[in-house]
């Protein structure tokens, strides 16, 4: 089930502009560990791209360098945004398909989660 953004949700994701600069997804993420961790996991979704669960099991960098740019992006609303959203998307579905533990920067190219995160790179935004 999706859920909808509340008009405080937005506010907390504007006001991400200070934690897309100095926070971090896999950081971030652990606030929704355990019993009184934070529940409203729709809105580090809507800022970093994916489920905290699914964040606080990558492994590489350069991951969650994109995980934290699509922040940025975010809250910061940026010309180009709509391209790099768009990207972000086939990123993001790629990746999802991916086996969590391999690292897709190894494969090229050909690999469409590799391919995918070259194609945000090549962005200036």
């Amino acid at each position: 089930m999706k859920e909808t953004l509340k008009p405080w949700d937005w506010n907390f994701i504007q006001e991400g502009n200070v934690v897309a600069h100095s926070g971090d997804a896999a950081i971030d993420a652990m606030l929704y560990d355990g019993a009184g961790g934070r529940q409203d996991w729709y809105v580090f979704e809507e800022l970093y791209g994916l489920h905290p669960s699914a964040v606080q099991k990558i492994t590489h960098k350069e991951t969650i360098e994109i995980l934290n740019r699509h922040a940025t992006v975010k809250a910061n609303d940026q010309p180009g945004a709509d391209e790099f959203y768009r990207r972000f998307a086939v990123f993001v579905a790629a990746f999802r398909r991916e086996d969590p533990w391999c690292n897709y920067l190894q494969y090229g190219h050909l690999n469409p989660t590799c391919a995918a995160y070259w194609s945000l790179l090549e962005l200036q935004i």
